[in-house]
């Protein structure tokens, strides 16, 4: 596919917006009961423990 790689240099909010519209049906918000839920269904999930943010337990997550 040769592609250009290009860098979004200081501007990552960018990439953040790019990202959360892509992966939208994966977004999720802490549950203070359990886990996350995500916002398009409601549906528990929760972070591996392989995962390197599963010690950091943001508040959202895509």
């Amino acid at each position: 596919h040769k592609l250009d790689v290009l860098t979004c240099g200081r501007q990552t909010g960018l990439v953040q917006k790019a990202i959360c519209s892509g992966f939208f049906r994966n977004a999720a918000k802490r549950d203070p009961q359990e886990g996350y839920r995500t916002l398009v269904d409601s549906q528990v999930v929760y972070i591996h423990p392989s995962s390197s943010i599963y010690h950091r337990q943001p508040e959202w997550y895509v």
